[in-house]
């Protein structure tokens, strides 16, 4: 009697680029995730006597339901409020 010896499962290759967020690092500075923005916090602005300027706090969940926060600055603000949303 012969059995057929399934095949693996196609990986999705788009799929492989992205890091769990439970594998991030400080030790690897390589890396792309997917997430979904969960929660958007106001920006804050500040000034001080060594300068002003300006954070984005936000919380990301990716696929696996795993959460990190994110913290942007000044110029990044500028690009990523506009384009985040929760």
């Amino acid at each position: 009697e012969e059995h057929e010896i399934p095949e693996e499962p196609e990986q999705n290759e788009e799929e492989d680029v992205y890091t769990p967020i439970k594998a991030l690092s400080p030790m690897n500075s390589d890396w792309i995730i997917k997430a979904r923005v969960s929660k958007k916090f106001p920006v804050k602005q500040w000034s001080n006597q060594r300068g002003e300027g300006k954070l984005l706090n936000f919380e990301l969940v990716d696929k696996y339901g795993t959460q990190i926060q994110a913290t942007v600055f000044n110029k990044a603000v500028d690009k990523f409020d506009p384009i985040l949303e929760q």
